[in-house]
């Protein structure tokens, strides 16, 4: 595992015996959270990579997206790199809202975009794909 270092500089702007040398940690990415309808049931899926830094998932659920709620807590498994993660949530009649709270080994914490799944649209699959940037997990 090769280690990442930033050296922040004293107050005064340059390199001196009193910078501050803080680690660079590397965080999971969240590659991509899907969800469907398939057999009157929500299929949501996701993609991870660096998932040996992930310690377990909250899947959370709303149904006005202001106040959610933990529908499922899923386990990492012992993938190292990139892993896939699938739950199946009952079927339902109205406009829901997902989302992931990544819970870190190291115990910090982010959360995925709002899926929005509304049976009585016309698509069958939704998708929300993002490039996590480092601020999205620090």
């Amino acid at each position: 595992m090769v280690s990442l270092w930033l050296i922040q500089p004293a107050q005064t702007g340059r390199t001196t015996p009193h910078s501050t040398i803080h680690p660079i940690i590397p965080k999971a990415e969240l590659l991509s959270f899907t969800g469907m309808l398939k057999d009157n049931k929500i299929q949501l899926k996701w993609i991870v990579n660096r998932n040996r830094l992930v310690d377990r998932f909250e899947l959370e659920k709303s149904t006005d997206r202001k106040k959610f709620f933990m529908a499922a807590l899923v386990f990492c498994t012992d993938v190292t790199e990139t892993d896939y993660y699938e739950y199946i949530d009952r079927s339902i009649e109205k406009k829901v809202y997902y989302r992931i709270k990544i819970i870190n080994k190291d115990g910090t914490e982010s959360f995925s975009s709002t899926l929005e799944i509304d049976p009585s649209a016309a698509p069958e699959s939704i998708e929300q794909t993002k490039t996590p940037s480092y601020d999205d997990y620090c």
